[in-house]
């Protein structure tokens, strides 16, 4: 799977030249020697990745110097880092050990072999830094947020969700009712679980000011869907509406999709007014902090600019949408320039 990146530096090789950016994304640019004249930016790590894992990168040098590359792997969050063994027959893998760069940026691929580093393993969060070097030393770092590395097949036979970078597999809202347009336009989708076990969210304490990122093990989304299916969930009709209900209320909306392309949405006017019995435990499970996701991110949401909003885009993750977004802005891993995650219109 693709992991991109843009480093910027010096160096030899061979690969086209592109521009890149100073681009944030997944990652931060960390450390390096003063004299070396090489940088490391990092662009966009997205998903899960597993066993050949392709990491895209440019090295950037105004001189167009050749430049060395180390790639290190971390498995507990940057506390110890280790190098990380390259899948040298992936026919993507360049082996150096001196890359080609320019002003723009020369771009390459580093392939790296997960299996042989970490095993058959699941829901691993590991980081990679890449450290861009040359004669005078090393330059700046680029280090990566955490990502899920899937090496090891679907544990529990008898879960089947799709376990899928970008598939959502469970969702959770509550919408609709008599709302200013402003609140309507900033809300937050309460939680969206995608099948690598990424979970965006926000809480009640936070509304929707804060939105947060984190991870979900197999075990935690296989218990989910055995709620699912002890509360009859899947025989539930599509909605629910009481019939002396008031006026003006929001729907509480769950949202499940199994593997091979089931997939079921239930509505309940007014929540727990209309709500059949056990939908509201359903409801209140894929809430945290019931829900616990592990590492989580926490992005206190700033203001769009009005830059942004004359460019059509701006750079960031899913959970870092601005406030004040356009309503029909969608985000889009990968989809900006240099292969940067963005906010974007249509």
């Amino acid at each position: 799977m693709l992991v991109a990146l843009a480093l910027g530096g010096c160096a030899g090789g061979g690969s086209a030249t592109a521009p890149v950016g100073s681009t944030p994304g997944g990652g931060t640019s960390t450390g390096g020697s003063a004299t070396a004249n090489v940088e490391a930016r990092w662009i966009a790590p997205t998903g899960a990745v597993g066993d050949d894992v392709v990491i895209e990168y440019a090295l950037l040098d105004p001189d167009s110097d050749t430049a060395g590359l180390t790639v290190e792997y971390s498995p507990d969050g940057g506390a110890s880092w280790f190098p990380a063994t390259p899948a040298a027959q992936h026919p993507q893998h360049e082996a150096g050990p001196y890359f080609s760069t320019s002003p723009l940026g020369a771009r390459h691929a580093f392939v790296w072999d997960s299996r042989a580093d970490l095993g058959a393993v699941n829901a691993i969060h590991v980081r990679l830094r890449l450290t861009p070097t040359e004669a005078a030393g090393a330059g700046k770092a680029a280090t990566s947020d955490e990502i899920a590395v899937i090496n090891l097949g679907r544990q529990d036979p008898d879960c089947d969700y799709a376990a899928a970078f970008g598939e959502l597999v469970l969702s959770v809202d509550r919408s609709g009712g008599f709302v200013p347009a402003s609140v309507a336009r900033n809300h937050v989708v309460h939680t969206r679980i995608y099948g690598d076990g990424k979970v965006v969210y926000r809480t009640s304490a936070d509304g929707d000011r804060v939105i947060y990122a984190g991870w979900l093990s197999e075990r935690q989304i296989c218990a989910l869907f055995k709620l699912l299916a002890e509360k009859d969930f899947w025989n539930m009709k599509d909605s629910y509406r009481a019939q002396m209900a008031p006026t003006d209320l929001p729907s509480a909306r769950v949202t499940a999709a199994l593997r091979g392309g089931r997939r079921k949405s239930v509505s309940s006017y007014g929540g727990a007014i209309s709500a059949p019995p056990g939908y509201m435990e359903i409801y209140d499970a894929l809430h945290a902090p019931p829900l616990e996701p592990a590492q989580p991110q926490r992005y206190v949401r700033v203001p769009i600019s009005s830059s942004d909003l004359q460019r059509g885009y701006y750079f960031g993750a899913e959970h870092e949408k601005k406030w004040d977004t356009p309503s029909n802005w969608i985000w889009v891993a990968g989809g900006g320039p240099s292969g940067a995650d963005v906010w974007r219109q249509p």
